[in-house]
């Protein structure tokens, strides 16, 4: 019953929603493209569901059960009614819809030699990131949220929804996303993650899509290459590694936004234009309510829409007046949807129930740099981190990018191993800077990333996640700089006087199918869920051996004395929270040290784990002190964990 139950769960969350409302609205977005949006409207009108049903107090098991039967009947019937066009489907039908999705043989008919080989080297690594992701929603069907923010974070808060608590701690984040995960929780009645995690992860392969179809059936190499590049993005900045799921879903936004705006430059028929400007509407209200970055398209979407579907306004004899008009009355629509989200956030923050952290991401982490400082820190780990892959650094940490890495002394490593990737980035980007910005529509993208960036740079660059809403734009404008290199005369020329195997498209189909079998073959494991989930909580949240040794400690000394500490995925391992004493030791308050003091000199506390780079001076302090007494002694210690314990408990390590 709980796969059922996750089915249903599933189809909630993406489908059922957004299908019912594209289906009546009819926008004439087509049957692919369709499927690209149906889940990002699911997600608005989901949030909106949580959100009236938590304003009625309603929002429980059974409330969820109805509404989730409401959509699927409301679906029964409209496939009832429109029962002829699904009957007369076919499997013939179904494989030629697809070919004519995605005219791959086309793709390379009736083009010139020049232009088909340069169509042959964006298609093959395109075609290969959409299997990267493809694997990714793969592997997100046997795994888990393992990093802090989508686990101590977005995960939290949706168990507390779950749970009846409002959580605490929220910030000013909007809690779209973990109301949908609340709903997935509340359907299948279990807190086990395959909806939310399966869920999250298909945005990403929706965003590449987007480019991939645009790219084949247009013949449009730079779509094609802003697929690899993207891939190449989300990589090389941690987005797949570090539990940044919720950024690449934060990425398909504005992706669908793009492409909603290419559809109406291209649409004859007044109604249909209308609609399709009201559905970019809903997704600038989407994005809103997911991250608070999405409040930068409610500012820039609808002045680069006028500029870049000004020919289409005077084709369709819409007049300056109704442009203004609708563009006042949208801004207003979606402040209405948008506003509740953060006036809920302003209101617990000044009846003192709630704690801001703006203050904290756009200046206090910085430790005092200057905008202009800040804004070189950001371009140098930006460049940096695309051209090495660093690993992650810690965001109190961030200033502390190695001073010895030196990009002129290292261009001898460049193109080693994983460096290649980063340096075909960073050329990528420069040829953009000279050939992008010839293009009408190129100028208008780079004008509307360009500010976003300079405002990630100042103010939120402590991680490059934020970057998250440029990213497929980025992509797109370096896609296109490579374009205009491989349309130059001199290149032509070289390409038109050389040999290029032609082939057949099974040439490149059998390639894909080598990379596929490569990127497979370790995806499937077997045994129960929920024993599997269990262990996963051990092995990938957090640190694995503070994990182990904590575990350790328990089986040798029972749990019947507390450890203090500041190690906040502990609270997500329940095998774990018998001996769990949180406090706030990166802040340094009396209300904090009080509790510390009376904690650390309690015989019913064993001993104290401690963040390396998220605990105050002088906690640390009062441990070194206490050490040199003889009171504690280290138990274990890596690079970001050590774990004290008190002379006379047994040692816990493995």
């Amino acid at each position: 019953m709980l796969f059922l139950r996750e089915i249903i769960a599933f189809f909630q969350l993406t489908i059922l929603p957004g299908w019912l409302f594209i289906s009546l609205f009819a926008p004439g977005f087509g049957k692919f493209r369709t499927f690209l949006l149906i889940p990002g409207i699911s997600l608005l009108i989901n949030y909106l569901f949580a959100s009236l049903a938590l304003l009625f107090g309603v929002f429980n098991t059974p409330v969820c059960l109805g509404y989730t039967a409401l959509c699927s009947i409301a679906s029964l019937i409209f496939l009832w009614k429109n029962k002829r066009s699904f009957l007369q489907s076919s499997p013939a039908s179904v494989i030629r819809d697809i070919k004519d999705t995605f005219p791959v043989r086309e793709l390379f008919s009736r083009t010139e030699k020049q232009d088909k080989v340069f169509l042959c080297l964006a298609f093959t690594p395109a075609a290969a990131g959409v299997i990267f992701f493809l694997n990714w929603v793969f592997c997100a069907t046997d795994n888990i949220f393992a990093y802090w923010d989508s686990a101590l974070s977005w995960n939290s808060w949706a168990v507390n929804w779950f749970s009846g608590v409002i959580p605490y701690g929220t910030a000013e984040y909007p809690q779209a996303i973990p109301l949908n995960w609340a709903l997935a929780y509340l359907i299948t009645g279990e807190t086990i993650q395959f909806v939310p995690k399966l869920t999250i992860s298909l945005f990403p392969l929706l965003t590449v899509l987007f480019f991939f179809e645009y790219g084949i059936r247009r013949k449009n190499p730079a779509m094609l290459m802003a697929v690899f590049i993207f891939t190449i993005y989300t990589d090389h900045v941690d987005y797949i590694a570090h539990g940044g799921e919720l950024d690449l879903l934060f990425a398909y936004i504005p992706t669908a936004i793009l492409f909603m705006l290419l559809e109406c430059k291209e649409e004859g028929k007044s109604n249909l234009f209308g609609k399709k400007l009201f559905c970019i509407l809903l997704f600038v209200c989407t994005a809103g309510t997911v991250k608070q970055a999405g409040l930068y398209l409610l500012i820039a979407v609808f002045p680069a829409a006028y500029f870049f579907l000004k020919e289409r306004f005077t084709d369709l004899k819409i007049t300056r007046k109704m442009i203004f008009l609708s563009i006042a009355v949208s801004i207003a629509a979606a402040l209405l949807l948008i506003t509740p989200a953060y006036g809920v956030c302003l209101w617990r923050k000044f009846t003192g129930t709630h704690e801001s952290n703006i203050d904290l991401v756009t200046n206090s982490i910085y430790g005092g740099k200057s905008c202009l400082e800040r804004f070189i820190c950001s371009i140098r780990l930006f460049f940096l981190r695309l051209q090495y892959g660093l690993p992650d650094i810690p965001s109190a940490r961030w200033t502390v990018l190695p001073e010895n890495v030196n990009i002129f002394r290292q261009t001898a490593a460049l193109f080693k191993g994983k460096y290649l990737l980063g340096s075909f980035m960073l050329i990528c980007n420069m040829l953009a800077l000279f050939f992008a910005g010839k293009k009408r529509d190129m100028r208008i993208l780079i004008g509307f990333t360009l500010p976003f960036f300079l405002i990630w740079s100042i103010f939120f660059c402590y991680d490059l996640r934020n970057l998250s809403l440029a990213i497929p734009f980025l992509a797109l404008i370096a896609g296109s700089g490579l374009e205009g290199f491989f349309q130059t005369a001199a290149v032509r020329k070289v390409v038109s006087h050389g040999k290029f195997l032609t082939g057949k498209i099974w040439i490149l189909l059998l390639a894909l199918l080598l990379i596929s079998a490569f990127i497979f073959r370790n995806n499937f494991n077997s045994g129960m869920r929920r024993e599997k989930h269990a262990q996963q909580q051990i092995d990938k949240i957090g640190d694995k051996k503070t994990n182990m040794i904590l575990r350790n400690f328990i089986r040798k000394n029972g749990s019947s004395r507390k450890i203090i500490h500041n190690y906040h995925y502990l609270k997500l391992i329940p095998e774990l929270m018998p001996i769990s004493e949180l406090m706030e030791l990166s802040l340094d308050n009396d209300t904090i040290r009080q509790s510390y003091l009376s904690a650390i000199t309690d015989d019913s506390y064993a001993g104290i784990l401690i963040d390396n780079f998220g605990t105050a001076e002088f906690f640390k302090d009062d441990i070194n002190k206490r050490i040199k007494k003889g009171e504690l002694k280290i138990e274990s210690a890596n690079q970001s964990f050590t774990f004290y314990l008190k002379n006379g408990i047994i040692k816990a390590e493995i």
